[in-house]
């Protein structure tokens, strides 16, 4: 493991100090690094050495000094980025390696070993720490906690060094780390509200995912009464899961089902969503692997496969008590998944219902894979305010392409007004407007670097989604990859279109988007979460 490591974990060095820090992210020839505040604390570049070898000038991105956290970027070069871990999988007692370049000594990376004693909230840092005894030294600073398998855990940040203790060491966890990269990597976020130009942006990188793609086959056997599963090895609870399904046989031949597990803890506490060979899908719980699966919604499949051979595609975005369940690129049905909320393992499942199972036969699936998704922003609220030839926006600071973004509104008097959301907004002019106007009118625009207009990509009157236009309205959108869905009041309004536009940008939520709305309507709950 080491061996595989050791070329991701860097030497910073300044005019002041030196410290440690790991290359979380290779995008093309540039890389990216995570390390303290502390550590770059007042410099605009910095020299980072990658494998003890090659020495590049780094450009600090963005700094955190209440967390401590700072991303620099390096060019040009081949590097190897480590993934990040599950720092709330941890348990008292977990063996963790601690790399850094302690007290500035020459050489390659030093390597202590020691386990967690405890994952706690820090309110000085306003982070979720890991308290551990491996040795952690100045110069291990933005240095990389590790599991054993190479993942990062953490970023070691601190010791308490006083007369009498000893073995104290603390690192930023991982769910903190990342959930603030994005803005460092973007650099300090302006004030909100934004106007229509935007200052330029580096886009994102696109989805690489917590796990998979995985392929395999689940091979039944009725005789041990047991649902048949491969399961990714994770603990998340909010993320998008997906996975294509091959039909084992025929539904004349014998019933089938398959699907996905979330959620399962170790006790067997589990929330299971599965597509039948009747044309039916289901959401249940269990409380423990041995209890019967109690029933929490279903329905009917208008666009499904059941031949032998068939194919289906199925996602679930799941996010706190809510998710929702989409067929073969279809959005299905919001899904309840209140009874179990907490983080566990995610499995493709097949034989949840007895007797859908034919003994030798395979269900196959391909491209398993999945993402966490993190609150990123919210809740905030406030008045879209606009000004002449601008559009009112509040940006959420959160760079991303794949996203899940929600808000109230509360409509102003009369008809003139619009508002929804802008997303994949990376640069002047580039960006996707998702919204709804007084006259219960919602659109779909787009707009690229060059253009005088913007584009109409879809639109259409929210009576023939069945949906009426209230004083105040829940709108989501939920963007992932080339694909889309807009909900109002819960309810889908349409599927978008966004193959065009694959860019990672801004998310805001905006108002006043047509020239002759004078309106400004206010915001409410306004969240984003992403990868």
């Amino acid at each position: 493991m080491l061996r595989q490591v050791r070329p991701a974990v860097v030497r910073i060095e300044t005019g002041s100090g030196s410290g440690s820090g790991v290359i979380f992210e290779a995008r093309g020839s540039v890389g990216y690094v995570v390390t303290n505040h502390h550590v770059v604390e007042g410099e605009a570049r910095v020299s980072v050495t990658v494998s003890d070898s090659a020495t590049y000038s780094g450009s600090v991105l963005g700094t955190d000094g209440v967390r401590d956290l700072a991303v620099v970027s390096i060019c040009c070069g081949s590097f190897h980025a480590l993934p990040f871990g599950d720092a709330a999988a941890l348990q008292p007692g977990d063996e963790v390696v601690a790399m850094g370049y302690p007290l500035g000594l020459p050489g390659e990376a030093t390597v202590t070993r020691g386990i967690v004693s405890a994952v706690r909230y820090d309110r000085e840092y306003r982070s979720f720490v890991i308290q551990t005894d491996a040795a952690i030294n100045p110069g291990n600073s933005g240095g990389p906690m590790l599991s054993l398998s190479g993942r990062i855990l953490g970023i070691n940040t601190f010791k308490i060094s006083e007369t009498g203790v000893e073995g104290l060491g603390f690192a930023i966890s991982e769910s903190t780390v990342r959930e603030h990269i994005p803005t460092l990597q973007a650099g300090t976020p302006g004030p909100t509200p934004v106007p229509t130009s935007l200052p330029t942006a580096t886009p994102g990188p696109g989805r690489t995912g917590d796990f998979g793609p995985i392929n395999g086959e689940l091979r039944h056997d009725p005789s041990d009464g047991l649902i048949k599963g491969e399961f990714a090895e994770v603990s998340i609870a909010d993320l998008m899961v997906e996975a294509t399904f091959v039909n084992p046989y025929s539904a004349a031949s014998n019933d089938w089902d398959y699907g996905f597990m979330l959620r399962r803890y170790s006790t067997g506490k589990q929330i299971q969503v599965v597509v039948t060979s009747s044309r039916r899908w289901s959401v249940m719980w269990r409380e423990t692997s041995d209890a019967e699966s109690q029933p929490l919604g279903g329905g009917t499949l208008a666009t499904f496969d059941t031949g032998s051979g068939g194919r289906n595609h199925l996602s679930v975005v799941a996010i706190g008590e809510r998710g929702g369940l989409f067929v073969n690129g279809e959005f299905v049905s919001n899904l309840d998944l209140s009874d179990v909320t907490g983080a566990g393992n995610v499995a493709v499942i097949t034989g949840a219902f007895t007797g859908n199972q034919a003994a030798g036969a395979v269900t196959r699936f391909e491209d398993f894979r999945g993402e966490r998704l993190v609150k990123r922003y919210g809740p905030a609220g406030g008045k879209l305010e606009r000004e002449p030839g601008s559009i009112g926006a509040h940006w959420s600071g959160v760079e991303t392409r794949d996203l899940v973004a929600e808000a109230d509104f509360i409509s102003p008097r009369g008809s003139d007004w619009s508002y929804g959301f802008l997303i994949r907004n990376p640069a002047v002019n580039r960006l996707e407007v998702i919204g709804l106007t007084g006259n219960a009118w919602w659109f779909h625009y787009t707009r690229d670097l060059g253009d005088d207009e913007y584009t109409d990509v879809a639109s259409g009157y929210l009576r023939d989604a069945g949906i009426s236009l209230r004083s105040r309205n829940h709108l989501m959108v939920i963007a992932f990859e080339e694909s889309g869905w807009f909900f109002v009041n819960e309810r889908l309004v349409a599927k978008l279109d966004l193959g065009h536009n694959l860019d990672s940008g801004r998310v805001s939520a905006m108002g006043g988007f047509f020239n002759d709305h004078t309106g400004e309507p206010r915001f409410e709950n306004f969240n984003v979460w992403a990868p």
